[in-house]
Order: structure tokens, then C-alpha cells, then sequence
């Protein structure tokens, strides 16, 4: 029997191929009003999730943290910001596959992770790419703004649905840890920000 977070994974990927010209959006994800909050407190870190791109646009992609904490749900053509403690963190995109971006976040600075769509076998999935010095995508930052409207989470209500999915939680937690484990080297590098790639 299919679980309760794979079934509406399912009922998501079969949207793709739905009537509809507008893309999902979330119950946990509420429109910004008025300008966006720029830049960071002294005290903390900002992180943008980004997610340009219209594919899977049906398809909505959950990402939490290492420690099971509700972050956002990523919508195509949207962004949203979390502010997050200074120090190492693990950002979790909750497919099938669970992959993982780490951060070394500085206070004060504002860091950007795109949220990739790709197609899977049966369902779509989406991969999590550090805009950091080495990958040469600090270039489009300025596109990534222009091209995503602003949405902000819910973050009592996405914790609350996801803490209903009971033992899901702490398995897709645990399981992106060990996804990120398994990196090559290489792979580590183009999902790793470290403090000097904040803004």
C-alpha cells in the first residue's frame, strides 16, 4: 500500500500530464505582501531557495533539514527565504531520492540553492545546486530574482502535515544525510555553500 507522502508524490507526477495552465502551489506557502525582506540579521543567515524553472510545474518539491524541520515547499517559478542560526545545516528536497545540499552558514550573509526539476522513472524529482564561487552560478543571481515571484512558509502548518506523515519524517531526514554521504568529492562540491559564499 502506497504511504501517505508517496501517494501524493503520485498523485503530483500524474498532474504533469493534467489540463492547466498554472503551476501548483502549496498550502504551507503564503504570497509575500509588499517589498521582500532583504538581507540578513546580524545574528542570522538568510538561504533563498530558488526554483526558475517551469518544468514539473504540477509538481511541487518538500525540503526540510537534517533535522526534520519544515523549511519550505518549492513551487516552479517561486522562491522563499529561511533565516537559520550561523553554523552547518543540511537542506533535504523530499522525493524518492532525498538529495541534499550542506551549507557552513556565516551571520549576516544571504545564500542561494536553486531547486532543479529533473524526471524520474515514474516521478518527477529535483536536485538542490549551491550557488557558490566554483559553480559560476553566483552570474544569475540577478535573473533568479527578476524571474521567480516571492512566496514565504507556513511554517507551523508544514510541520504539522509533515509530522502527520509520522515515521516518514525522520527516515527521509535520516536517508538525505546518507545520500549526501555517498557524494563523490565532485558531486559534494556543486551542493556545498561555504560561509564566503554568502552575500
Amino acid at each position: 500500500m502506497l504511504t501517505t507522502k508517496k501517494a501524493l508524490l503520485l498523485a503530483a507526477v500524474i498532474g504533469l500530464s493534467a489540463s492547466g495552465c498554472g503551476a501548483a502551489t502549496s498550502d504551507y506557502m503564503r504570497p509575500v505582501a509588499g517589498p521582500e525582506p532583504m538581507g540578513a540579521p546580524p545574528n542570522k543567515a538568510r538561504v533563498v531557495f530558488v526554483r526558475p524553472s517551469s518544468m514539473a510545474y504540477k509538481v511541487i518539491f518538500t525540503i526540510i533539514d537534517q533535522r526534520g524541520y519544515f523549511l519550505g515547499d518549492s513551487t516552479a517559478g517561486a522562491r522563499f527565504s529561511v533565516f537559520l542560526d550561523p553554523g552547518e545545516h543540511f537542506f533535504i528536497v523530499w522525493t524518492e531520492t532525498t538529495e541534499t545540499a550542506k551549507a557552513t552558514l556565516a551571520p549576516g550573509r544571504t545564500y542561494y540553492v536553486e531547486v532543479r526539476p529533473k524526471m524520474g522513472i515514474w516521478k518527477a524529482r529535483a536536485s538542490l545546486w549551491a550557488v557558490n564561487r566554483k559553480s559560476g552560478l553566483m552570474k544569475n543571481i540577478p535573473s533568479y530574482l527578476s524571474d521567480t515571484t516571492v512566496t514565504t512558509p507556513d511554517f507551523a502548518a508544514g510541520q504539522a502535515y509533515l509530522n502527520s506523515l509520522g515515521q516518514e519524517l525522520p527516515n527521509a531526514a535520516k536517508q538525505g544525510i546518507e545520500t549526501f554521504n555517498g557524494y563523490s568529492p565532485e558531486e559534494k562540491a556543486d551542493v556545498t555553500l561555504m560561509p564566503e559564499d554568502g552575500q
